[in-house]
């Protein structure tokens, strides 16, 4: 189950990736970082961004945003200018609010 994220966390994935996140998708994982995604188009696990905020939450969000992009990055094919955002969906920086998905097969 996601917690609410204070948007200092936030703040901190921006400035080490030197991307911004649209604000609806901020807003979102403000109220519920990480969990599942389901539209009419795709269901997946949303990605969390690093909470520091207590051990338990530390815990939860080992896998967060930052970590996987920057492991993401080193597999071949993956976009230079892409963002992991959770299993298998990327945003390419030139276009954020352009989603787009990535396999790793």
């Amino acid at each position: 189950m996601p917690f609410p994220i204070d948007e200092k966390y936030i703040l901190e994935t921006e400035t080490e990736l030197n991307v911004k996140f649209p604000s609806e998708f901020k807003n979102r994982m403000i109220k519920s970082n990480g969990g599942e995604l389901v539209t009419d188009e795709f269901e997946f696990e949303l990605y969390p961004f690093f909470d520091k905020s207590d051990r338990k939450r530390i815990s939860r969000t080992c896998n967060h945003i930052g970590l996987e992009t920057k492991n993401a990055r080193e597999w071949n094919g993956f976009p230079e200018n892409g963002i992991a955002i959770g299993s298998g969906r990327i945003w390419k920086l030139n276009n954020i609010d352009s989603r787009r998905k990535w396999n790793s097969d």
